[in-house]
C-alpha cells in the first residue's frame, strides 16, 4: 500500500543516509495506472544544464560544487486502480559515498523544520534551539572516543542542526510574514534601526520605491563601536550589485 511504500521510503533515506526527491508526477489519462512518481537521487545533476547566467560563471569556476555527482539512482512507482498494490522499479547503487560522509549533502527532515519553527515561534533563541538538537550528540561519553570510533557512530541529519539551517527556517508559509515575525523579535532586542517591507508606504516626498525592501541592523555591539569609533565619520559598505 502507499502507506507502506512511504514507511519504507524513510527507513531507506535513514539508513543509507540519502535524499530520494520526487522529480515528477504523472496522472494516467488511459486508465492503465492511477499515480506514476518518479523519484531521483539529490546528487544527481541530470536536469541542471540550463546554461548559467553570465555574472554567475566567475564564481562558480571559484567554487566547485561537490554536492553533483550525476548519481544514478532512480526509483518509479505506480498506483493501480481498485487495488492499495504499489508496483515499483528501484536502481539503488550510488556514485557517491553513503552513511555519514553524505549528511551534509542533505537537507533537514520536515518534522525537524516544522520543530524548529514552532521552537522559534515560542521565542527560543536560534542557539538554544541548535544546543537541543544537538543534545547527546557530544557529551563527556564521547570525550575518551577516538576520531576512528566518532566515525563509526551513525548519525542522523537532524542530529547535526547548525546555525544556518536554523536561519534558513520560515516562521510562516508566506516569506512576508516570515520576515516580520523576525524583524519584531530583533525589535526586542533593539537592533533593529529601521525596516520597510513591499506594502508599506513611503513619505510622499520621498524617491523611494513603493515596492522597495529595506532592513536595516544594528546590535548593541556595532552600536558601541559606532559611538566610539564613528562619531565624525560614516563608512558604507556597498558590495552588492554597485559600482562605487
Amino acid at each position: 500500500s502507499i502507506t507502506d511504500f512511504t514507511a519504507w521510503l524513510e527507513r531507506e533515506k535513514d539508513e543509507h543516509s540519502i535524499e530520494l526527491l520526487l522529480r515528477n508526477r504523472t496522472v494516467s489519462r488511459t486508465g492503465a495506472y492511477t499515480i506514476k512518481k518518479h523519484y531521483i537521487c539529490a546528487r544527481n545533476n541530470k536536469h541542471d544544464k540550463k546554461k548559467a547566467p553570465r555574472s554567475s560563471l566567475a564564481a562558480s569556476n571559484r567554487k566547485k560544487s561537490t554536492k553533483r555527482t550525476g548519481c544514478e539512482c532512480a526509483l518509479t512507482i505506480k498506483t493501480y486502480p481498485d487495488t492499495e498494490c504499489v508496483l515499483g522499479r528501484y536502481t539503488s547503487s550510488h556514485s557517491h559515498e553513503l552513511g555519514n560522509a553524505n549528511l551534509r549533502f542533505t537537507r533537514l527532515s520536515e518534522s525537524a523544520r516544522a520543530q524548529i519553527a514552532t521552537l522559534l515561534r515560542l521565542g527560543i533563541e536560534p542557539p538554544k534551539v541548535e544546543q537541543m538538537f544537538k543534545q547527546g550528540l557530544y557529551d563527556k561519553s564521547t570525550e575518551l572516543l577516538s576520531e576512528e570510533a566518532l566515525r563509526g557512530r551513525r548519525y542522523t541529519r537532524d542530529s547535526l542542526v547548525t546555525m544556518a539551517d536554523i536561519l534558513e527556517v520560515r516562521l510562516d508559509r508566506n516569506d512576508a510574514e516570515s520576515i516580520r515575525i523576525w524583524v519584531d523579535e530583533l525589535r526586542k532586542e533593539g537592533a533593529v534601526l529601521a525596516f520597510k517591507d513591499c506594502t508599506m508606504p513611503v513619505p510622499s516626498e520621498s524617491k523611494i520605491s513603493a515596492t522597495s525592501f529595506c532592513l536595516i541592523l544594528q546590535v548593541d555591539w556595532q552600536r558601541e563601536r559606532a559611538k566610539e569609533f564613528g562619531k565624525a565619520v560614516l563608512h558604507i559598505d556597498g558590495t552588492h550589485n554597485t559600482t562605487q
